[in-house]
């Protein structure tokens, strides 16, 4: 195969994962990866595509931004999926932080039928609503100027309260994820509450369905962190599995995937991989 032939499947590929494994393109172009290697290498010269550990991935692959009553309609079967795995990452006891957003709602759902006896903060209108009247729960709304297109509270006020609170885990819930450009978001008044709720977990659980994944949006609100766990959809594509773990990062796409990152002795309670 000649190279140009092969520069041409390697951007196909790409364009339809957003990202690929060099051991997955010798194979499928019947060619070493150190001719794989030199190819990424060329392409990403000419500004085609995003060289990283172990492969390469698409180059500023941006996420359409639909509003709250969009998102709450897309990939439902997915965030419910993905709520299902991440409730096993949660005890009775526990004090957790929520983000806010279409796949929080889902959460808090299957938080709120599976626990007797849990303190969760939340700057979100909609997790508060579904959880107000638990009985045993211990409810938290942060308050503070009022986003209404996407019900949630902002600002000064609500910066100065989280900072002032600690919690066992953050769950958040961005719109984009990407090896390059990290963990991203699209609405500006939530960024600074996110990165506040960063600072006081002790373990940061990361809830993106698969077609979040190698994309990007706006506003930056970290980079990958190998101590993160990221939970995502199993209809997630295994070789950008793949290529997460070749970057030191795990990706968990169901209840079974989190075994080896649960302490049975300690109950629920997650390994920094």
């Amino acid at each position: 195969m000649f190279a140009n032939e092969r520069y041409a499947l390697i951007l196909d590929r790409i364009q339809a994962k957003g990202s690929v494994t060099a051991y997955e393109l010798a194979e499928q172009l019947g060619t070493s990866t150190e001719t794989v290697r030199r190819d990424l290498l060329f392409l990403e010269k000419q500004n085609r595509l995003q060289r990283v550990h172990g492969g390469a991935v698409a180059l500023n692959n941006m996420k359409k931004f639909s509003d709250m009553s969009q998102r709450l309609q897309e990939n439902k079967q997915q965030k419910e999926q993905m709520a299902q795995t991440a409730a096993k990452l949660v005890k009775e006891g526990d004090v957790l932080a929520i983000d806010a957003g279409s796949t929080a709602i889902e959460f808090v759902r299957v938080l709120k039928d599976r626990f007797r006896n849990l303190t969760i903060i939340t700057h979100s209108g909609q997790n508060y609503e579904v959880l107000k009247a638990v009985e045993g729960f211990r409810i938290i709304l942060v308050g503070g100027e009022y986003l209404q297109t996407e019900d949630f509270f902002y600002g000064y006020i609500t910066l100065d309260t989280i900072q002032k609170l600690h919690v066992s885990t953050y769950f958040l819930f961005p719109s984009a994820i990407s090896l390059k450009y990290g963990i991203a978001d699209f609405i500006a008044e939530g960024i600074p509450i996110q990165k506040a709720y960063l600072g006081i977990a002790d373990r940061v659980v990361v809830m993106a369905d698969s077609s979040k994944y190698e994309k990007t949006a706006l506003l930056k609100i970290s980079d990958m962190n190998n101590a993160y766990l990221y939970v995502t959809s199993s209809d997630l594509d295994d070789s950008i599995s793949r290529l997460y773990q070749n970057n030191g990062l795990t990706l968990y796409k169901n209840e079974k995937d989190l075994t080896p990152a649960l302490n049975p002795s300690a109950g629920i309670e997650a390994a920094v991989k």
